[in-house]
């Protein structure tokens, strides 16, 4: 049975590992701009509600976070073959990955941040379909979306530094 594992993760395509570089670049640049999201929407600009959830709201970006960086080592290991055909039943490999991709990828350039919430969000459902685990990045961004509602003045447009 193992070696069913094996043989099927030694036949990815050059495709197939286009798709996991990017599926890869999507959640580590996901774990940025959640993290940035928290910083510029929360702790900076609402300071009295930001000392009142900061620490709440940390200790969930903590588990989340560890998870995701889970879900990120393994997909660098690699994917099996059922993996491969579950994420590209979920939208999130090949030619729909990399269009949805570009659309992120526009938003943040933009700093568009209800996009970029929706857009995480779309994604984030699809892949947790496909790694379970991820619900819990997707809670962690929708905890956020909540504090934010409840702030007055909060920026529409932001300025997103991803260049780590």
């Amino acid at each position: 049975m193992a070696g069913d594992t094996m043989r099927d993760q030694d036949h990815e395509t050059l495709e197939e590992r286009e798709s996991r570089l990017l599926l890869i670049k999507f959640l580590t640049t996901t774990d940025a701009l959640l993290e940035q999201l928290l910083d510029r929407l929360i702790i900076r600009h609402a300071q009295d509600l930001a000392r009142r959830t900061r620490p709440q709201m940390e200790r969930i970006w903590l588990s989340a976070r560890e998870r995701l960086k889970g879900v990120i080592k393994s997909i660098s290991i690699g994917l099996s073959r059922r993996r491969r055909r579950a994420l590209d039943r979920a939208g999130m490999f090949g030619d729909a990955l990399k269009a949805k991709w570009e659309l992120l990828s526009f938003d943040i350039n933009e700093g568009a941040v209800k996009r970029i919430s929706g857009r995480l969000n779309s994604m984030l459902d699809s892949l947790s379909d496909v790694f379970p685990v991820l619900h819990t990045i997707k809670e962690f961004k929708e905890h956020i979306e909540i504090t934010v509602e409840g702030l007055r003045d909060t920026p529409e447009i932001i300025t997103l530094d991803l260049s780590d």
